[in-house]
């Protein structure tokens, strides 16, 4: 029994070992799985870069938003704004000073009779 601890013992020294000195990279077990790791690194770069841009596309999300919310904020502000300035009671005082007054007598409507000479409309 204290021999197959010393054997893991061992073992795990060795990988160790290798790993870090780099000899590991030369066995032909590794050599012949390089392209899996190859694609593993690719994708784990992939996926990386995908976070990046999820928190990027957030980050943007946020900002648009706020921006429509100061859009609308100022769009409504501007038509209370202009209802206002659009009443009726506004635009007599405004108005008045230009000499014109609100009419007091109701619409009337305006004929014009056209005289027939005989020549429809031409000289």
């Amino acid at each position: 029994m204290a021999q197959k601890s010393n054997k893991k013992k061992n073992v795990i020294k060795n990988t160790v070992r290798s790993t870090l000195n780099g000899t590991i990279l030369t066995k032909k077990n590794v050599r012949n799985h390089f392209p899996f790791l190859l694609f593993i690194a690719v994708l784990g770069l992939l996926y990386i870069t995908n976070g990046y841009y999820a928190e990027r596309m957030h980050r943007h999300k946020k900002e648009l938003t706020e921006e429509r919310k100061q859009i609308v904020s100022i769009l409504e502000s501007e038509k209370s704004r202009m209802s206002k300035s659009t009443k009726q009671s506004v635009l007599v005082e405004k108005l008045s000073d230009q000499g014109l007054k609100e009419a007091v007598s109701g619409v009337k409507k305006i004929i014009v009779k056209r005289e027939e000479n005989g020549n429809n409309g031409e000289e």
